[in-house]
């Protein structure tokens, strides 16, 4: 489970990637990892959430700071490296990271077309590796 990444929403033999650059963290930097392994661009906006493994549940942490709300994407066949801001303490996490196949939103619903969100776990520790 731990150096698994669950996709939600993406569909199947869509070729992308979305995992940290380590699974074990000992500062207060998370590097989000993104591949497009496609013939079309890949999006994905500055969101993306914590939640702590606390005593057998999963809580939800508070980063302590507003999102700014922008677009990012990269280029058919190419890779991304987002550094985020981690202060969180040491623990085991789950991270979710949505991303989209096209930059089309529905402003009907006020929502991303053909969003897809990835899921994966962190360890952080103030240990050196």
């Amino acid at each position: 489970m731990f150096y698994t990444v669950n996709y939600t929403g993406l569909p199947e033999g869509v070729d992308v990637k979305v995992y940290p650059e380590s699974h074990i963290i000992s500062g207060n930097r998370l590097r989000i990892v993104i591949e497009n392994n496609r013939d079309e661009e890949l999006f994905w906006g500055s969101y993306w959430g914590a939640e702590k493994y606390i005593k057998g549940k999963w809580v939800l942490q508070n980063p302590g700071w507003g999102w700014l709300d922008y677009l990012a994407f990269t280029k058919p066949h190419s890779i991304a490296v987002g550094d985020e801001r981690f202060p969180f303490s040491d623990g085991l996490y789950r991270i979710t990271k949505p991303c989209m196949l096209t930059d089309k939103i529905d402003r009907v619903n006020d929502e991303w077309v053909d969003k897809f969100t990835a899921t994966f776990y962190i360890i952080k520790t103030n240990k050196n590796r």
